[in-house]
């Protein structure tokens, strides 16, 4: 009798513990990304006012400060040893690289996806450690070697560097940058450019 009352308890108490972690961890997890989207729909909302009004510059601030942010947090986010563990439990989907589609329209009016990947760092070195970052720009640049830094930050900075001059180039040769609905892609809204170290020489 005491044996089924013990068995009958540590049953229980494994419900439990499923129960706490579906409701404590995997759907608390979904619900706390959607209630984030929230927030960012009243900031997008602010944004765009702020572009219609010509206010350029704001958002020229707001969106380094999210790049930094994005590096410095996201970045021990990602190197954490708890991260594999975070994708098959919480059921997320976690992304090792970074995407980014722009529309390119070379002189001769002929129009082609652009494709800005930048993958994670990784150690390439010992004695002294370097990283490096993979980074490709397709179809313009798909086969360029990955980008060394003395830690993953560095790397991974002059990675994104290296892809949005080459996106400068192609338009420094009269070739054009468009988002999918045709509007302009700013260069240096995301801190990069001619106008962008300009602002940040002056």
């Amino acid at each position: 009798m005491r044996a089924s009352h013990i068995g009958a308890i540590l049953v229980a108490c494994l419900a439990s513990l499923a129960v706490g972690f579906w409701l404590g961890f995997h759907q608390a997890w979904p619900l706390g990304v959607q209630a984030e989207f929230l927030a960012r729909g009243v900031l997008a909302t602010q944004n765009l006012q702020a572009l219609r009004n010509g206010k350029g510059e704001v958002l020229t601030i707001i969106f380094e400060s999210d790049i930094d942010n994005s590096l410095l947090i996201g970045g021990d986010f990602l190197e954490h040893p708890l991260r594999p563990f975070l994708a098959s439990a919480l059921g997320i989907d976690l992304p090792s690289d970074y995407e980014q589609y722009v529309v390119g329209v070379r002189p001769s009016g002929e129009k082609l996806t652009i494709t800005v990947r930048i993958g994670k760092p990784y150690i390439s070195g010992t004695e002294p450690e370097t990283w490096s970052c993979p980074v490709s720009v397709d179809p313009l640049y798909s086969k360029l070697s990955d980008i060394a830094g003395l830690d993953s930050l560095q790397s991974f900075v002059l990675a994104c560097r290296l892809a949005f001059s080459l996106l400068e180039g192609f338009k420094e040769k009269s070739g054009q940058l468009l988002h999918e609905d045709g509007t302009v892609f700013p260069l240096e809204a995301y801190g990069f450019g001619k106008s962008a170290t300009g602002s940040a020489g002056a």
